[in-house]
C-alpha cells in the first residue's frame, strides 16, 4: 500500500487497492474544477503508465442550495388560513412544502403552490390550510428540498380567529308598509357564533311581539341582511320595531326605528259567509268583498284548523270594486265527517284584509251504491255491447281491448278523498271511475261476482279493491 503523496508537479497522488473495476470517493472537496489520472502498480511495484487524463467540475454548494424565506400569512379566519413564502431554487429541481402544527415540532406539512421549482427566479408560493381549530396558535415555516440539499426557513405563527363572540345586530328601516303589513330589515353578523336572528315589534319600545327573521339562523363572519314579514297590524298606528341576534354568549339588539301603517279608509272589506251545499265530500265556500276602487287579489284558506293548509281561487280572483260583492267557490275533494275552517282574503297594495274564520261539517259518508250488472258488458261473438246503449255492439278483438263510453253515475260518488261523477266499464269487468282512459294510471274496482252483477260501496271494504296498473 502506498501512502497519499504529492508528485513533483504538485498533484496528490491517493492510493486503491483493487483488482478490477475499482473506485474512490473523494468528499470535502472545494468548489473548482479537478483534473485525474489512473496508474496501476503490481505485486512487484511495477508501474504502468498513466491514464489519459479526466477532469470534472464541483458545483458551489452555497449558491446552488435553495433560498427559503417565510412571509406573513393572510387570510386568517377561525378554520384556515393561507400561508406565504418566497422562494429560489437556484438551477435545481426543488420541492417546497409548508409545515405546521401547534408546537414548534410541527407535524403537519402541506404542499405549497406552486410545489415545483427549476430556475433561477424568486418565486412567491402559497398554500391554503383548512380544518384548522378554533382560537388555536400554530406554528408554521417552509421547506425547499433540492437534490443540491434541503432549506427550512425560519419559524413565523399565527393564531385563528375564535368563536365566542357576540353577534352584531343593526336595525334598518321598514319597507312595503301598507295599512295592515310591513317588511322589517336588519344586518346580523355572527362573528363565527352560530346566531338565531328576529325581530322584536310593537306600539312601544317595550315591544310585546316577536318574529323569525329570514334567514333564521346565521353564522361565520359574513354581514347577512335580514328580514321579515309582519301582518294584522292595525291601520295609521306608529310601530316601533328592532334585531335581535342571540347565540351560546348572549343576545345582541339592533337601534329602535319606528315606522306607521297607512290610514285604513282604503283598505278592502272581507267579510266570510256561511257556506252552503256541504256534503260528504263537497262544499260551496261565500264571502263579501270591497276593494275600495283599489286591485285586489281574493283567495279563500280552507284548512282542519285556523292554519288553513290550503288555498283556493274564486272567480274573479281580482276585484277593483267600490261596492260588496258576492263571492264564492265550489270546493270537492273534502274528507267525509270533518270540521272544516275557511276564510275570505284581500290583498291591495293599501294593505291584507282577513275575513271572519268560518266552520262547517262535512256529511258523513252515506252516499248512494254504485250499481252496474255484468251481463250488460259480456262478450257476444266477438262483439261488445255497450252499457250506455244498449243493443249496440262494438266490435273488439279480444277480451280486454274494449271499453264503453264515458258514463254519468248519476250522482256525486265519494271514495277516498275524491269525488267521482262519470266511469267506464272494460270487457275484462273492471270499473274505472272518472273519465280517463283505461291506459292512464287510476283507480279500478273488481266486481264482486262476475256473472250476476257486483255493488260498489265506498264503505264497504269487503266488496272492492283497488286495482293499479
Amino acid at each position: 500500500m502506498v501512502a497519499n503523496a504529492f508528485l513533483e508537479n504538485g498533484n496528490l497522488k491517493i492510493p486503491k487497492l483493487g483488482i478490477n473495476d475499482t473506485f474512490r470517493i473523494i468528499d470535502k472537496l472545494p468548489a473548482g474544477t479537478y483534473f485525474w489520472a489512473v496508474q496501476t502498480i503490481d505485486n512487484e511495484m511495477l508501474r504502468s503508465n498513466w491514464s489519459q487524463e479526466c477532469s470534472l467540475t464541483t458545483p458551489n454548494f452555497d449558491s446552488q442550495t435553495p433560498t427559503a424565506v417565510i412571509s406573513s400569512p393572510t387570510n386568517v379566519d377561525s378554520f384556515s388560513v393561507t400561508l406565504n413564502a418566497q422562494i429560489n431554487a437556484h438551477g435545481s429541481n426543488t420541492n417546497i412544502s409548508f409545515e405546521y402544527g401547534t408546537t414548534d415540532t410541527l407535524g403537519l406539512s402541506i404542499s405549497a403552490n406552486p410545489a415545483n421549482l427549476n430556475d433561477t427566479i424568486l418565486h412567491s408560493v402559497s398554500a391554503n390550510i383548512e380544518n384548522l381549530n378554533l382560537f388555536t396558535t400554530y406554528y408554521f415555516r417552509v421547506k425547499a428540498e433540492s437534490n443540491i440539499g434541503t432549506t427550512y426557513s425560519n419559524y413565523l405563527t399565527f393564531t385563528t380567529l375564535g368563536a365566542n363572540n357576540l353577534a352584531t345586530a343593526t336595525t334598518k328601516q321598514a319597507t312595503e308598509i301598507k295599512a295592515t303589513t310591513a317588511i322589517l330589515n336588519g344586518i346580523v353578523n355572527a362573528n363565527y357564533t352560530p346566531t338565531e336572528t328576529f325581530f322584536e315589534f310593537g306600539t312601544d319600545t317595550f315591544y310585546g311581539n316577536q318574529i323569525s327573521a329570514t334567514p333564521s339562523n346565521i353564522s361565520g363572519n359574513q354581514t347577512t341582511n335580514i328580514s321579515a314579514n309582519i301582518s294584522n297590524l292595525s291601520p295609521n298606528t306608529t310601530y316601533h320595531f328592532r334585531v335581535k341576534a342571540q347565540n351560546s354568549v348572549g343576545i345582541s339588539y339592533g337601534n329602535d326605528f319606528i315606522f306607521t301603517t297607512l290610514n285604513s279608509d282604503s283598505l278592502p272589506e272581507a267579510t266570510t259567509l256561511p257556506a252552503t251545499n256541504i256534503s260528504a265530500a263537497t262544499a260551496t265556500l261565500h264571502a263579501t268583498v270591497n276593494a275600495r276602487g283599489n286591485e285586489t287579489q281574493i283567495f279563500f284558506q280552507i284548512g282542519y284548523d285556523t292554519t288553513y293548509q290550503f288555498e283556493v281561487l274564486p272567480n274573479p280572483s281580482q276585484l277593483n270594486n267600490n261596492s260588496s260583492v258576492e263571492v264564492n267557490f265550489a270546493v270537492s275533494g273534502l274528507k267525509p265527517n270533518i270540521a272544516y275552517h275557511y276564510r275570505i282574503v284581500a290583498i291591495s297594495e293599501i294593505g291584507t284584509t282577513y275575513g271572519n274564520d268560518v266552520t262547517f261539517n262535512t256529511q258523513i259518508s252515506t252516499c248512494p251504491r254504485l250499481n252496474y250488472y255484468s251481463y250488460f258488458s259480456q262478450m257476444l261473438n266477438n262483439q261488445y255491447n255497450d252499457i250506455s246503449n244498449h243493443g249496440t255492439e262494438i266490435p273488439v278483438s279480444n277480451l280486454d281491448d274494449g271499453t264503453s263510453d264515458i258514463l254519468d253515475i248519476g250522482f256525486p260518488f265519494f271514495y277516498n278523498g275524491e269525488t267521482f261523477t262519470q266511469f267506464r266499464l272494460s270487457t275484462n269487468g273492471f270499473i274505472k271511475l272518472g273519465n280517463i282512459p283505461f291506459s292512464s294510471p287510476f283507480l279500478y274496482f273488481d266486481a264482486a261476482t262476475v256473472n250476476t252483477g257486483g255493488i260498489f260501496n265506498a264503505t264497504d271494504s269487503a266488496d272492492i279493491y283497488l286495482l293499479v296498473r
